[in-house]
């Protein structure tokens, strides 16, 4: 009996001395990656802000493992992330002839850009959210975004889900136009979506104007809801 106990701890032992030996190697080589990946200017970027709590970079690169994109474009677009393009001697915005043709300045920093292309992708990203909802809500059960349409307001038994649109308070509020407003009817719950596409160095200003913005408005909601 007691030589079987010893024989079964002895097991024990071994395996999580493996386990840990394995852990602590896998935690080696992605430090050595990280290391090495800090080294390099422009790829580095993504990389040093892993450890800021807005940016995620599994995140980031979920797209890479769920969404449907041809080799040739995904290779374009992990060019782009990585700010491994370059666009010759000139290198001058073509849209404000000013700034200087980065990755950065053209996603989300050009002036002349803001009023149409901007515009055009935050209303894409609300357009696929709404989708999103619709199928969790039991509107429709539908992937198809090309042929979607978004409804400012639906209604059904489980929630009412609003897009762009003046939510009614007791009192006058002047951001009260959320992306998105979300009614949970079975779990009597709001949830105001915000969509910000910025640059990961000016993330934080984002949110933080995001949530002071919609501030007046959760508190006003919680207090008609409730």
């Amino acid at each position: 009996m007691s030589r079987n106990k010893y024989n079964t701890c002895h097991c024990f032992k071994k395996i999580l001395v493996e386990e840990v030996t394995k852990k602590s190697l896998e935690e080696a080589q992605l430090a050595k990656l990280y290391n090495e990946i800090e080294k390099r200017k422009l790829y580095s970027k993504l990389y040093n802000a892993r450890k800021k709590e807005l940016v995620s970079v599994s995140d980031s690169s979920r797209w890479l493992k769920r969404g449907n994109t041809r080799p040739r474009n995904e290779a374009v677009f992990c060019y782009i992330q990585n700010r491994n393009v370059f666009w010759g001697a000139d290198g001058r915005c073509q849209h404000c002839k000013k700034s200087g043709k980065t990755v950065d300045h053209l996603a989300t920093l050009c002036e002349k850009m803001l009023g149409h292309d901007y515009t055009r992708r935050h209303n894409e990203v609300v357009r696929c959210l709404h989708l999103l909802l619709l199928n969790r809500y039991m509107f429709k059960s539908s992937k198809e975004i090309r042929s979607h349409s978004v409804q400012e307001i639906l209604d059904n038994e489980y929630a009412e889900i609003r897009v762009d649109t003046r939510i009614k308070t007791d009192f006058k509020i002047r951001n009260n136009r959320p992306d998105i407003f979300i009614l949970d009817k079975k779990k009597n719950k709001i949830t105001l979506i915000e969509v910000g596409i910025t640059s990961q160095d000016s993330l934080q200003i984002v949110e933080t104007e995001k949530l002071r913005k919609n501030d007046l408005l959760a508190n006003e909601l919680g207090l008609i809801y409730v």
